[in-house]
């Protein structure tokens, strides 16, 4: 509520924690008072958080929660906005591309600067690039075989030039991910030729409208508003600041967004998100989104490597709990391209079939029962849901499932080689820009060991298929090889393709500003645009 301090709001937070799970429904719950923080006459909005942010640096991760820390400290050469999505310059002002799709020449606004003032140049272009390449982690998966350091050119200080080892459609949808980070800072932090990794993790050397001031991990972070941002604020007005709290419990979010303990709420269940949207002091948004969620399978160790039996798992689901889970706000997959994606195609979409299921488990020849385990976001009550769903479909044909809870870091973890990843986890993906090749990508080999990547499905055709396809410059040649990925990864089955779901959020009246942009992964918001009203 207004005036309340940090450290009475903590308080609270753990007094909601405790009884959170004994609340029942929205009657007498209500306050109509705000969560915002006032600090010296600012007004920090409070965000309720459903996981963590396990490592702030551009060059190394990203996730929904990680993306939307990221976006608020660090500036790009483009960014996504509105819905549908298009890119529009940022750091930079404009750009041009050669008929084949292998040059970009970017041009920088003269005005950006980094948080301690640093122009914004070429220099710091090219040394953010660089860096993101050199630790072949994070984003650097989408650039991988088409740009190496060489290959970008400074001319002058504000004009930076991308040579491609081969053509690149999708380039410059690419390129809002690829955040912008001050190399001289980088050099200060630096600590045994490590690119200063320990320091960016919880610290940022960014351009963008926000700063961290506090970090505590696994907990809460805090950032402020650069006040005179360089690119300016919406005249609507913005924000002071915001606390990123982590609250894994659905039930927790609920009972804060209804006290005011919170303004906005990322992990609220649907009904109670139903109610929410008709109760005073709060409003819920709604938006047909391009997030997926799937049941990802070990495609390379244990019960799952076998395709056959994977077939089995898909069959054997019921896909109408998937949709009951979400009171009806989600349409099953019918592809892996998401539905309203350019190059998306239709397909037979998977449903129950238990005979065809019990085929398919004869047919990979293993020893019923078959014992699988699957791995879910520990406080994400639908993927606890969904989880027993699968337990109680997979049962009638002979298969056990035991579920476990984790942490999202920890999850995170276990995902990043065959040998540590679960039989199934769940995962939900919204792609990173917009072309099926950043769906399509994740089924290749560049993609293990990314949350997204957490199949290690390997078939050497869709590799091949997909890297020619993303090497053309007309799409009319690149939207038929597209079809055929697509029939390919769908009849292999890596994972339970299992719905689109729609967006929502739920905030305290106050709080205004939101603009949804499909490409924003599962719960991002961006914060640039957001106000208090009142």
């Amino acid at each position: 509520m207004a005036g309340m301090t940090r450290r009475r709001f903590l308080a609270r937070a753990g007094a909601a924690a405790s009884a959170g799970m004994a609340l029942g429904g929205l009657g007498g719950a209500i306050r109509r008072a705000d969560a915002y923080i006032t600090r010296k006459g600012k007004k920090i909005l409070v965000v309720g958080a459903a996981q963590e942010v396990p490592n702030l640096d551009p060059s190394l991760h990203y996730d929904w929660s990680t993306r939307m820390l990221q976006q608020s400290t660090y500036d790009a050469l483009l960014k996504y906005v509105g819905n549908p999505p298009q890119t529009v310059p940022w750091l930079a002002t404009g750009y041009e591309a050669s008929p084949d799709a292998k040059t970009w020449t970017f041009h920088l606004d003269r005005r950006a600067r980094f948080h301690i003032g640093d122009p914004v140049d070429s220099a710091a272009i090219k040394s953010s690039f660089t860096r993101t390449i050199e630790l072949r982690q994070g984003p650097a998966w989408t650039l991988q075989g088409v740009l190496e350091p060489a290959d970008i050119e400074t001319p002058d200080s504000l004009t930076v030039v991308f040579h491609l080892k081969q053509p690149f459609a999708p380039f410059a949808a690419i390129v809002p991910w690829w955040y912008i980070m001050n190399p001289r800072e980088i050099r200060i932090h630096d600590q045994d030729h490590d690119y200063a990794q320990a320091w960016l993790r919880e610290h940022d050397v960014g351009s963008g409208p926000f700063r961290v001031v506090s970090w505590q991990p696994n907990a809460a972070y805090e950032l402020e508003a650069v006040q005179d941002y360089w690119k300016g604020w919406p005249s609507q007005g913005h924000l002071d600041g915001f606390l990123f709290q982590v609250m894994r419990e659905a039930s927790t979010q609920k009972l804060a967004i209804q006290r005011g303990d919170i303004d906005v709420s990322t992990n609220i269940v649907p009904e109670d998100l139903d109610l929410l949207a008709h109760a005073p002091g709060t409003y819920v948004t709604e938006n047909p989104g391009i997030t997926t969620f799937g049941v990802k399978m070990n495609n390379q160790r244990g019960p799952t490597a076998n395709k056959a039996l994977r077939k089995a798992v898909a069959y054997a689901f019921d896909y109408k709990d998937l949709i009951n889970i979400y009171k009806g706000h989600a349409v099953p997959e019918n592809s892996p391209v998401p539905i309203g994606m350019r190059g998306h195609v239709d397909l037979p979409a998977y449903r129950q079939d238990l005979e065809r299921a019990r085929a398919f488990l004869k047919e990979a020849g293993v020893p019923v029962p078959v014992r699988l385990t699957y791995v879910f976001v520990d406080g994400f009550e639908e993927e606890k849901e969904i989880g027993l769903a699968l337990k109680a479909s997979l049962a009638q044909i002979g298969i056990n499932v035991e579920l476990i809870g984790r942490t999202w870091p920890t999850m995170v973890g276990m995902g990043t080689k065959p040998e540590t990843m679960p039989d199934m986890m769940a995962v939900f993906v919204t792609p990173l820009y917009n072309d099926p090749d950043a769906v399509l990508s994740q089924y290749t080999p560049t993609a293990w060991g990314q949350y997204y990547g957490v199949t290690f499905y390997k078939n050497e055709g869709v590799t091949s298929m997909v890297e020619r396809a993303r090497s053309l410059a007309d799409w009319s040649a690149r939207v038929a090889i597209y079809a055929g990925v697509q029939k390919v990864i769908w009849e292999d089955s890596p994972e339970i393709f299992g719905m689109q779901y729609m967006r929502r959020w739920a905030f305290r009246s106050a709080v205004k500003g939101f603009q949804f942009c499909p490409l924003r992964a599962t719960n991002e918001i961006d914060m640039y645009t957001i106000y208090l009203q009142g």
